[in-house]
């Protein structure tokens, strides 16, 4: 994604990484903003871009703490797909820069593929339909059931939604073959008549979703306009996902 740039690679313990500068990774200690100064030493030294590989809230805290750190010296950060999870979002501090570049890979299935056409657009835009109908209904709660699901519309993602379509056909396939859930789930192929949102998925393969829809996705701070409005002072994603035309 980055071509030639020089990199400089935090990585927090548990993740692993083949892209090195100096082939040294930034091992993250905990401390987003003595990790934030090690990557500025990192640029000063030549580093032009960034990489992070850690969880959501890990990606969301050191992101916060390098762009505060950098003020106007902004830098492209290469995100793993963590960052396409509700959690990246909500834990993303207020700086929310983009003079920076946020990118990452994953399917194109943000709110922002509502508004294009084919199919990939069409399944996004009947979720969020789906969203804004069950935010409106009275009674309806969150998955954890304490809470209504309005209060959590604005952080349901296709995802979540295919994971949780995954585990229930499976449950379905498990009861009906007399075996295990994981069993079955092994054997599964699911695609849209099955009711995901995304891409089909093959669990008898080592990669389930297949790499031609993996895209390189751009965070982008507009938003769409196709979530519920939210109650006052309800928090919000900062940012949305999208794909760049052509790809």
């Amino acid at each position: 994604m980055l071509g030639g740039q020089v990199r400089v690679v935090v990585v927090e313990n548990g993740y692993q990484t083949d892209a090195t500068w100096n082939g040294q990774p930034i091992i993250y200690g905990g401390d987003p903003t003595k990790t934030a100064q090690a990557v500025a030493k990192a640029i000063s030294d030549g580093a032009d871009s960034l990489v992070i590989e850690a969880s959501a809230k890990v990606q969301s805290a050191v992101v916060t703490a390098v762009q505060t750190q950098l003020q106007q010296q902004q830098l492209p950060m290469v995100l793993t797909p963590q960052a396409l999870t509700p959690g990246f979002a909500s834990n993303l501090g207020p700086v929310g820069d983009l003079r920076g570049v946020l990118m990452t890979v994953g399917q194109n299935t943000d709110d922002a593929a509502a508004l294009g056409t084919g199919p990939n657009s069409e399944a996004i835009s009947a979720f969020l339909q789906a969203v804004r109908m069950a935010a409106d209904a009275p009674g309806v709660n969150d998955v954890y059931g304490d809470g209504d699901f309005a209060a959590a519309a604005s952080f349901a993602d296709p995802a979540s939604h295919d994971a949780t379509v995954a585990k229930v056909r499976a449950a379905e396939k498990a009861a009906s073959d007399k075996t295990s859930v994981a069993v079955a789930l092994a054997s599964l192929k699911l695609g849209a008549t099955d009711g995901l949102v995304g891409g089909s998925l093959d669990f008898s393969t080592p990669q389930a979703l297949s790499s031609s829809n993996i895209l390189t996705l751009f965070a982008s701070s507009q938003t769409t306009g196709l979530r519920p409005i939210p109650s006052p002072g309800t928090d919000l994603p900062s940012l949305i996902w999208v794909a760049m035309q052509g790809q």
